[in-house]
């Protein structure tokens, strides 16, 4: 069956996708043209959240929830969840998100540490669509990112979206999301980043150095992978005895998944491999196992390359 039918309507897809690109480019487009403070991003974030209440209750109206109750086992319900094209509703605890943002006082707002990569650190900020990416050790590998990030927007959010509206064949595909970047700071600057956070930086954690100036970027977040998933990747591929702490794991909430195409998971070195099962942050999935759930690798490649 074509797992298409088990997504949004393209109908819906579009229209609700397309009214939220416009939405949040003018945040984009205000941020290019002054700069903008983690405060006036939430303001501007709150603002777009209660003019767009009512598409996001239209669209949860339209979607064909996945049942995973009919599932046997963890690798049944991931089958039935971890798709590109199903869809699961996580309305309820976005709500929730956004209710604990309008009562938040913005003075003691704190950033959340959501995941550590190779070179950067990505906070959340609580209640919005955005993240803070910041390096201590690789400015240049963030301009790199921040940089071809800025052209994938180009072209898939306004290039592509500019094509569905002018052709009707169009109209039938589904379009990948690619995030937004919002704005950099300290790139090749000390002094700016100093600035930046003798403003701000009392709203990040102090562990890890989080409050230490550094070149950093601001972007979309991807939003994390519903509670239902997480507990059952942990189910299928953490040891029997981690998997207790593992869900227990706050950390463990700001899930993504990475599908790794060009590897299969018996080619990993056995102590990566049992490092990378300690956690869901960056959680990596390989071919085999991307073969296994039925999660169409061709349809991720293809995906991937829209844009590239």
């Amino acid at each position: 069956m074509d797992r298409r039918r088990h997504a949004r309507t393209d109908k819906t897809t579009l229209i609700e996708g397309l009214w939220r690109n416009l939405a949040l480019e003018r945040i984009v487009n205000f941020a290019h043209s002054t700069g903008i403070t983690i405060d006036q991003l939430i303001i501007h974030q709150l603002i777009i959240d209660a003019q767009s209440g009512d598409v996001a209750r239209a669209e949860e109206a339209a979607l064909v929830k996945v049942s995973p109750e009919d599932a046997k086992s963890p690798r049944d319900v991931l089958k039935k969840t971890l798709s590109v094209r199903s869809v699961l509703s996580t309305s309820s605890s976005i709500a929730e998100r956004m209710e604990a943002l309008r009562e938040a006082d913005l003075s003691t707002l704190k950033l959340g540490q959501i995941g550590r990569g190779s070179f950067g650190t990505v906070f959340e900020i609580p209640g919005t669509e955005w993240c803070l990416k910041k390096t201590l050790t690789s400015p240049d590998r963030l301009w790199e990112e921040f940089h071809t990030g800025l052209i994938m927007r180009e072209k898939v959010n306004g290039t592509a979206s500019n094509a569905i509206f002018k052709s009707e064949q169009l109209q039938e595909a589904l379009m990948p999301r690619v995030p937004r970047y919002l704005w950099s700071q300290g790139m090749g600057d000390a002094q700016s980043a100093e600035r930046w956070f003798k403003e701000n930086g009392r709203k990040f954690p102090a562990e890890n150095e989080g409050q230490k100036p550094g070149p950093i970027i601001c972007l979309e977040r991807i939003m994390p992978i519903p509670k239902l998933i997480r507990d059952n990747l942990i189910k299928l591929y953490f040891k029997p005895e981690n998997q207790e702490e593992a869900l227990a794991d706050k950390a463990n909430k700001s899930c993504l998944c990475q599908p790794y195409l060009g590897s299969r998971s018996s080619e990993i070195a056995p102590d990566k491999r049992e490092k990378e099962l300690q956690t869901l942050q960056n959680f990596p999935l390989y071919l085999d196992q991307l073969e296994d759930l039925e999660m169409e690798p061709l349809t991720i490649a293809q995906d991937m390359a829209m844009r590239s």
